[in-house]
């Protein structure tokens, strides 16, 4: 839950940032956490991707990272 905060507060103060979550396992647990994790793909556009990530590297050139 703590992702999808921080992913809803980077598109609040920056509307056209583009934000993923990728997972291995998303627990939303206590009172109306499922509510705020839907609200946050819906009114949001946070993308979640179940996945587990082999690797992220940083373009020499660009700075700019790929996972």
């Amino acid at each position: 839950m703590y992702a999808t905060k921080e992913a809803v507060i980077a598109k609040e103060h920056e509307p056209g940032v583009e934000t993923h979550i990728y997972f291995m396992d998303m627990r939303s647990f206590g009172k109306d956490f499922d509510k705020y994790f839907t609200r946050a793909q819906n009114e949001y556009g946070v993308v979640y991707r179940r996945c587990r990530i082999p690797k992220i590297e940083q373009d020499r050139k660009t700075k700019q990272l790929t996972i």
